[in-house]
C-alpha cells in the first residue's frame, strides 16, 4: 500500500516535517490554498543570543483572498535576503556544522524565483536533498481533480 502525505509548504520548515516526508512514499504540497496571514508559510524563527527572533519572506501587498501559488516576494527582497543572510550567519556561526548548514541556507536564500510557492518548494527540494530523502513531491494544483470541491 502506498502511503501519502499532504502539508501546506512552510519556510525552512521544522523537522517533523522531514520526517513525514521521509516516511511517505509520496509527499503532496499545497499550493492552491489560501495564503495564512501571520502564518507559518513565509516566516519562522531562529535564536538570536538566545532568544527567539522572526524570519520573514516579506511579500508583495496583495489580497488576502489569493492562494499561495499567487503571493510574490516583495520588490524588498534583494536587500531583506542580505540582512537576512548576516542576521543568520551572526546567529549561528559557532554552531557545529555551521559551515555545511549555512551553504545550503545561502542556496536556498538566494534562488532567483519572486513566486513564494516556488522559492519555498525549492528549499524543500533542497534540503530533502541535502538529507538524503528521496520522496517523490507532487505539487497539489498539478493532480487532476476537481479542486473546487470542498
Amino acid at each position: 500500500m502506498k502511503k501519502i502525505a499532504i502539508m501546506q509548504p512552510y519556510f525552512f520548515p521544522y523537522i517533523g516535517y522531514f520526517q513525514l516526508l521521509n516516511a511517505v512514499d509520496e509527499f503532496v504540497i499545497y499550493d492552491n490554498i489560501k495564503y495564512t496571514k501571520r502564518g507559518w508559510i513565509n516566516r519562522n524563527r531562529i535564536l538570536v543570543n538566545g532568544k527567539d527572533e522572526f524570519i520573514t519572506l516579506p511579500l508583495k501587498k496583495d489580497s488576502d483572498f489569493l492562494n499561495v501559488n499567487e503571493r510574490y516576494l516583495s520588490e524588498t527582497w534583494e536587500k531583506d535576503r542580505i540582512k537576512l543572510l548576516n542576521k543568520i550567519k551572526e546567529a549561528y556561526k559557532k554552531a557545529p556544522y555551521f559551515n555545511e548548514t549555512y551553504l545550503l541556507i545561502e542556496k536556498c536564500l538566494i534562488y532567483n524565483e519572486q513566486n513564494l510557492f516556488n522559492f519555498i518548494l525549492n528549499s524543500i527540494r533542497l534540503i530533502k536533498e541535502f538529507l538524503g530523502i528521496n520522496t517523490k513531491i507532487t505539487i497539489s494544483s498539478d493532480i487532476e481533480i476537481d479542486h473546487n470541491l470542498k
